[in-house]
């Protein structure tokens, strides 16, 4: 996001997706020693913190000629395994909620190798830094949602 600053000059914020982007998706030590503090951060890993993490490609490309392709913001693997897929988004879309399932899906998806067995589907994580009110009926900065598996 851009605001005007002194001088009419704009000032740019990591609320802006390229400059998220700069400053949490590099692969380079700088980078991902900002990621892994704010991951660890939101995630409370206080006591399991992640210590390594490998930047992924953030493209899923569609497999059939009608399907949809995503990019996600910013995709890493963390040393125990963990796949993050981490969003920005200026304001509350509309369809937010359907975009971020999808997302997920092809985050699971891509967790699996052809021929892999389902009991190694990685753990995989979804943050979505909105600036905007999502669910305002609660007063609740964080949230966090799990899908249940019976």
């Amino acid at each position: 996001m851009a605001t005007q600053g002194e001088g009419n000059r704009a000032i740019l914020t990591l609320k802006n997706d390229v400059m998220f982007k700069a400053v949490y998706g590099k692969d380079d030590e700088d980078s991902k020693f900002v990621l892994m503090a704010l991951l660890n951060h939101i995630l409370g890993r206080e006591e399991d913190p992640i210590v390594s993490l490998e930047y992924k490609n953030p493209f899923h490309h569609r497999e059939r000629v009608l399907e949809k392709e995503s990019i996600l913001d910013i995709k890493v693997k963390t040393s125990s395994g963990e796949l993050i897929d981490i969003e920005m988004q200026i304001c509350n879309l509309k369809y937010l909620r359907n975009r971020l399932l999808y997302y997920h899906g092809g985050l699971i998806r891509s967790s699996l190798n052809q021929g892999a067995s389902y009991d190694k589907i990685l753990k995989t994580i979804t943050i979505c830094i909105i600036d905007d009110t999502m669910f305002p009926e609660t007063e609740n900065f964080l949230n966090f949602f799990s899908f249940l598996v019976h």
